[in-house]
């Protein structure tokens, strides 16, 4: 499963971490096209 990390503040390379430990696929969204 693919989530999307809003990259609009800081942590977000945390968020996705822990997304991906708990075995999905983490991805940074910047634009509306991501």
């Amino acid at each position: 499963m693919k989530i999307g990390v809003l990259a609009l503040q800081g942590a977000v390379r945390e968020h996705i971490r822990h997304i991906e430990l708990s075995g999905h696929e983490g991805i940074a969204v910047k634009k509306l096209n991501n």
